[in-house]
């Protein structure tokens, strides 16, 4: 599993008020097959507050994106790299 990037952030700033929640996406590049393999990679973007917030992982298993920081901030913006956390879930 590679973090490739945060396509996508339109999360709510922590210190104002909103109307909406917003919504980050996360985009995850999985690979497929044995580790270390020549097994296929596929693409998946998980959303924060949308679907789909999960992808199947194999035959068993989903991964869901459980959060994302850091948190934005309209005051103050964070130099922080994006950290996401996955949860796996068998079916």
């Amino acid at each position: 599993i590679t973090f490739t990037a945060v396509t996508h952030d339109s999360r709510c700033p922590v210190d104002v008020v909103c109307v909406w929640s917003g919504d980050g996406v996360v985009r995850l590049t999985l690979h497929v097959g044995p580790p270390g393999g020549d097994g296929p990679d596929a693409v998946a973007d998980l959303h924060t507050d949308l679907e789909p917030r999960s992808t199947p992982w194999g035959p068993y298993y989903d991964l869901r994106l459980s959060a994302l920081e850091p948190a934005p901030r309209v005051r103050l913006p964070s130099a922080e790299p994006y950290r996401a956390t996955l949860v796996m879930e068998s079916r």
